[in-house]
């Protein structure tokens, strides 16, 4: 058996203007500045409730799924171009005091809360 499943976006880009742009205006912009002061960030969803919709079972067996939990931490990861300075990680969730916190004196991330965060 073999799953596959979607993982990206399929966009037509012209790959020509990309070497162009990356062979002279990327390298322009960059000349000015040290790659210690050139940060990147993304952020990412944990789904920490979530269970796999997918599953190895024999030919012909029904397979009933339930609902999706859609508890989710937001993690924005960050750090410098020579990866020499890496910032903490901030962690997004709804509660503003959640109970597992409450015996912990530090966290080694930083919390945050939003009250639109997506926690059903």
């Amino acid at each position: 058996m073999v799953f596959k499943a979607v993982s990206r976006e399929v966009a037509s880009v012209d790959m020509s203007i990309v070497d162009t742009w990356r062979g002279s205006a990327l390298q322009q912009l960059l000349e000015n500045y040290n790659a210690d002061d050139i940060f990147n960030a993304d952020e990412t969803g944990v789904f920490y409730k979530c269970l796999p919709d997918k599953t190895l079972d024999f030919k012909g067996n029904v397979c009933i799924g339930g609902k999706k939990a859609k508890n989710r931490l937001t993690i924005l990861l960050a750090a410098n171009m020579s990866g020499s300075e890496k910032l903490p990680l901030l962690i997004i969730g709804k509660s503003a005091k959640p109970r597992c916190f409450n015996s912990t004196k530090k966290l080694p991330v930083e919390y945050a809360a939003n009250k639109k965060s997506m926690d059903e």
